[in-house]
């Protein structure tokens, strides 16, 4: 019944319009559907929306706009974190970038930096002091993130609260289309009930509810000013540059990772896009979208009649049609910022092209066109590249004919006129390669490595592939072969060059400790490690140039000497090395011989320098081969032998090692010592020589190790001084001595020595009160002994720290005098009250006929100046008898005491009071 109708209807239309109207209705018809069909599938799949957004981003090429100038970047650049240091910067940089911008005149700061972290509370607080200061508004970079990787739940980074206090929040995400290109910049966002606007509206001014901003791209990127934010700091940046314009910080180095992909520019940093967003809004572009079906639906139905032409006009109608309404697209994106979406006319068009043609050629004689163009189009190309390439190219066919040899290859081979027709025309060793590639068996080989032409270094890459056989070969495959050739003599020679570098000394041109360790790689050999025993002296008194020129001249004479007997080293400053294959016999007669040539002075810019050296020698023979083992070991050798008076040689023992890792050990104990109850006190008394009473005590500090017993303060208080530890137990020292002296049943003074470093780096007055203070002791009652090596070089850190002690009360005594610095110019500078005269003076009482006169001169001179003496060592009776005789007043030493615990002096002196009283 319905099949009857349609015919009945057919019929009848046929009857009243004629056949070939009817024809063309149905024609239409079906163009019409299939250009439908075609739009609404382009539309299911997004096709028409990504179209329309690549047309839009090709028109902001056709009228690039100029920047308002009213917007300066402030760039956190390579410069700036070569000049500043590795990023994130200290906030107190941020906050002195803030105050040089403020000093220049921005009227806006705006920072696309992440500050939702804390970092110290100090540059902090110092970065919201700087916000809360500017007289100008701060914008700080907020941003949505999800809470974790796969969760769909957002939480808003805001400035920490501390400086979302001082300035002002803004919004920075930014959305990603599907193609990865940022288009638009929210106006603003609620996240939790907190609304926060975007940062390009706030620099721009522009109202609340605006919408997104389409970000105009025809705005010049590249002409927006920029200035460097290490030049900002440090001053190079002049007012002009930022007086009335809003500066955006932002970071744009590489490292730092901050990039976005945008029309037309491509990959910029993502502070460009807050700019071209705000540059938009500041210009009044922000981009407007008419609605894409008023417009699309009379074009395509303009386009439907156009199609019915002939083939040859109903194309070029077509295409003029595509391109009126593309250009009208482009006038109004150019002039009015609106944006006509033309993807689906465009579409319709391009549709109906195909349809004519099809109609006029048929599909498969089209398709075969398009094929043969394609082919010769590709072939010409791919011509075009061989040609006029930067690498040279060779082709090869199956039978080791060259096909297709390119100008660049010829020049790189150095073939000059010669015309090679095959591989075996080609030099060395490229045949060879060819043919081991084609060994492959049909399957694609390679392969690359470089070779040096004609002074020329080569890289090159051979690979064989196969090609189908013709028409009438089906199934043959061809093992052709291709060569790519490339200059890479430049970086070569910068690869030898760099090595060279790396492994030699750049001031001598010896090899540096890389390469003496890439010569010593080997097992066996010996080591000589030696340096220079007065080069500070040279440096110091001819300047750094002629120490320089010296070290190029020891250089050059132990080169001379070593030969090829070994590898000569510099490991640094004046120390250089050699290592020597043939072990520790050949390495000890090559260094006596090396300190019998630098016994023979140097000239050197005119001076005549003598300098020796000390050597020290190492054997792989002894118990390993490695090279760091082995340079450890003769460094210590090194050291004894620059101990034992220089221009030695020392040969490296066990003990060497041996004491090293006791020293080691005990440096890592000493600072637990204390806290484990291991540091003691001991009180060595001191007696009045007239009438035999204790008239005071000096404090000596002792350790006692669980493991290794009593460790003499001479070992022990040199490693407290190298470590630092030594203000520690000074200022331990004090108040144990002060603590015990406070309970002795006799109120007699207790001394305390202190050293040289404690006076010069530590704060000796301080740590005196707080031991008095924590005690209760007088202050007449507290001593502290200095010996005379803390004068050398008049430091005025050691005037002052006397100058305050005295002014507490602190008496002050004069330790070991005459053992290598006394002067009589200090006695009467400086408020001392005792002198302490060396044992080294007392030893030679009486029979030293020498001694006597020195040591009645001593004390004559201390009487003048009103200061007690103390004689050390004393350790026999007459020894005693003949410093009294001389006037002494106090001696100190065995024969009266050892040093004792706080219990036995406490008893001793409660001993003497009973006497008393």
């Amino acid at each position: 019944m319905t099949v009857s109708r349609i015919d009945t209807a057919i019929a009848w239309g046929a009857a009243r319009l004629g056949a070939v109207p009817l024809a063309r209705i149905a024609e239409v018809t079906i163009r019409a559907a299939l250009v439908a069909a075609v739009l609404a599938v382009a539309g299911l799949m997004g096709w028409l929306g990504r179209l329309d957004d690549r047309l839009t981003d090709l028109r902001f090429g056709f009228g690039t706009r100029a920047p308002s100038q009213s917007l300066v970047m402030v760039d956190i650049d390579a410069k700036s974190l070569d000049a500043i240091g590795v990023w994130p910067w200290d906030r107190t940089i941020h906050a002195r970038l803030v105050e040089r911008l403020q000093d220049l005149g921005a009227r806006q700061i705006a920072f696309d930096i992440d500050f939702s972290a804390r970092s110290n509370p100090a540059s902090d607080a110092a970065f919201a002091k700087a916000i809360g200061g500017a007289e100008v508004p701060v914008f700080l970079a907020a941003f949505r993130q999800n809470k974790a990787s796969g969760d769909p739940e957002t939480v808003l980074n805001r400035p920490i609260d501390l400086l979302a206090a001082e300035g002002w929040p803004a919004l920075v995400n930014v959305p990603v289309d599907a193609d990865g290109r940022v288009r638009r910049f929210p106006a603003d966002m609620t996240i939790d009930g907190e609304r926060l606007d975007a940062l390009p509206a706030l620099i721009a001014g522009a109202p609340q509810g605006t919408g997104p901003i389409a970000i105009d791209y025809s705005i010049d990127l590249h002409a927006l000013p920029h200035v460097s934010a290490s030049d900002v700091l440090d001053g190079s940046v002049t007012a002009g540059a930022i007086a009335g314009k809003t500066a955006l910080v932002g970071a744009r180095a590489l490292e730092l990772h901050d990039f976005l992909l945008v029309p037309r520019w491509g990959m910029v940093a993502g502070a460009d896009v807050v700019a071209m967003a705000s540059e938009t809004l500041i210009q009044g572009r922000n981009l407007s979208r008419l609605p894409a079906l008023p417009f699309a639906l009379p074009l395509m139905a303009l386009a439907l009649g156009l199609s019915l032409l002939p083939a040859r006009r109903a194309l070029a109608a077509l295409f003029a049609l595509a391109i009126l309404t593309e250009a009208a697209a482009v006038a109004l994106q150019v002039l009015d910022a609106t944006v006509l979406e033309t993807a689906m006319p465009l579409m319709a068009a391009g549709g109906l092209m195909a349809l004519v043609l099809f109609r006029e050629y048929g599909l498969r004689c089209a398709m075969l066109t398009v094929a043969r163009r394609e082919t010769v189009n590709t072939r010409r190309f791919l011509e075009r590249v061989i040609d006029d390439g930067f690498d040279g190219i060779i082709l090869i066919d199956e039978r080791d004919g060259l096909t297709r040899i390119n100008g660049e290859a010829v020049r790189l081979l150095g073939l000059g006129e010669a015309s090679p027709r095959t591989v075996a025309d080609l030099p060395a060793p490229l045949p060879a390669v060819v043919a081991a590639v084609r060994r492959a068996d049909g399957s694609r080989a390679s392969a690359t490595d470089i070779v040096e032409v004609e002074r020329r270094v080569l890289e090159y890459s051979v690979v064989a592939f196969p090609l189908e056989g013709g028409a009438f070969r089906q199934g043959v495959n061809r093992m052709c072969v291709s060569v790519a050739l490339r200059d890479v003599t430049a970086r070569q020679r910068a690869a030898d060059r760099l090595r060279h570098m790396a492994l030699h000394d750049e001031l001598t041109g010896l090899a540096n400790r890389a390469g003496l360790a890439e010569a010593a790689s080997g097992a066996g050999g010996a080591l000589i490690y030696f340096d220079l025993d007065q080069f500070k002296i040279v440096n110091d008194s001819l300047g750094h140039k002629t120490g320089d020129q010296l070290l190029v001249e020891v250089a050059r004479r132990a080169a001379a000497r070593v030969g090829g007997s070994g590898t000569l080293a510099r490991m640094g400053g004046d120390e250089f090395a050699v290592y020597c294959p043939e072990g520790l016999d050949a390495a000890g007669e090559l260094a006596a011989a090396l300190l019998a040539d630098f016994a023979t002075p140097f000239t050197v810019g005119g001076h005549r320098v003598t300098v020796g050296a000390s050597f020290g020698v190492a054997g792989a023979e002894w118990d390993c081969h490695d090279l760091n083992v082995l340079m450890r070991r003769a460094d210590l050798a090194l050291n004894v032998a620059q101990k034992q008076g220089r221009r030695r040689i020392a040969h490296f023992e066990a003990a060497m090692e041996a004491k090293l890792m006791r020293r080691l050990m005990l440096e890592s104990e000493l600072a637990a010592a204390l806290d484990r109850g291991e540091i003691h006190v001991a009180y060595q008394p001191q007696f009045d020589l007239a009438t035999g009473e204790v008239v005071s005590a000096e404090a000596l500090m002792r350790w006692r190790h669980p493991s290794l017993g009593n460790v003499p303060p001479n070992v022990f208080i040199p490693i407290a001084e190298e470590t630092g530890l030594i203000h520690q137990l000074t200022g331990w020292m004090m108040k144990r001595a002060a603590l015990d002296a406070v309970a002795w049943a006799r109120p007699i003074p207790v001394a305390v020595n202190v050293s040289v470093l404690d006076l010069k780096s530590g704060d000796v007055p301080a740590m005196a009160v707080a031991a008095l203070e924590y005690s209760g002791l007088p202050a007449s009652r507290f001593e502290l002994e200095v010996t005379e090596s803390a004068f050398v070089g008049a430091d005025p850190t050691v005037s002052d720290a006397f100058d305050r002690l005295r002014a507490r009360g602190i008496a002050l005594a004069l330790d070991d005098y005459g053992t290598g610095y006394a002067s009589l110019g200090y006695l009467h500078r400086f408020p001392f009250t005792v002198l302490k005269i060396d044992k080294s003076f007392v030893d030679g009482v009486p029979a030293d006929p020498d001694a006597m006169v020195i040591l009645q001169s001593v004390v004559v001179l201390a009487r003048g100046l009103g200061l007690k003496t103390v004689a050390e060592g004393v350790e026999l009776p007459e020894q005693r008898d003949a410093l009294e005789a001389l006037g002494c007043d106090i001696g100190q030493g065995y024969l009266f005491s050892a040093p004792v615990s706080n219990s036995v002096l406490a008893k001793m002196l409660a001993k003497e009071r009973a006497a008393v009283g």
